[in-house]
């Protein structure tokens, strides 16, 4: 059974994750990326569609999330 996962970022690292992932299809199902970057929302990035900003995260309180921002300054803003 795979596990419905949602990155939060879409920049480079998203990526690197995905590639990853792509190893383990029968685990994970991508259901989507958070990013707030609004030139985005409702375009694929990394194979995984922008679903919108980072601040819609408790619309998918039942999917694992993984933040896939580099950024230590970003990160924790």
């Amino acid at each position: 059974m795979t596990r419905p996962l949602i990155i939060v970022g879409a920049s480079g690292h998203l990526r690197d994750l995905t590639f990853i992932l792509e190893s383990r299809p029968s685990e994970w199902d991508v259901a989507g990326v958070l990013d707030d970057n609004p030139d985005l929302h409702g375009k694929l990035c990394a194979g995984a569609v922008v679903l919108g900003d980072v601040r819609t995260w408790p619309s998918y309180a039942d999917h694992w999330m993984l933040v896939a921002i580099g950024s230590p300054r970003v990160r924790r803003r």
